[in-house]
């Protein structure tokens, strides 16, 4: 039992990097794209305050694990939206480039 809480932290620090690298992504494709940014960071604003809750509840749940693995539920979920926030500008940076190419025929 001691080491839950060493192995939850863990997986916990794995999931906030990923998100954090994914984030990183998203600003640099999305550079041409400031509007998308605001809408993309709106969604995710969501999950986080969800996640918060869930995490300053954990101590006080009948059933922590269950509390820990919506956490990491939640933290997945954000990443699955930063794979797909990152297809969308991706697609979009692929349509101008396109666009300019032709432009330049």
């Amino acid at each position: 039992q001691q080491n839950e809480p060493i192995e939850f932290e863990a997986v916990e620090a794995y999931y906030a990097n990923a998100i954090s690298e994914k984030k990183v992504e998203l600003i640099a494709l999305s550079a041409n794209s400031p509007e998308l940014i605001g809408q993309f960071e709106s969604d995710l604003l969501v999950l986080d305050s969800l996640y918060l809750n869930l995490k300053s509840g954990v101590d006080n749940s009948g059933d922590p694990q269950q509390v820990q693995d919506a956490m990491v539920q939640n933290l997945k979920l954000r990443i699955e939206i930063l794979n797909m926030q990152l297809s969308i500008l991706t697609g979009i940076k692929n349509t101008q480039n396109n666009k300019n190419d032709e432009t330049n025929l």
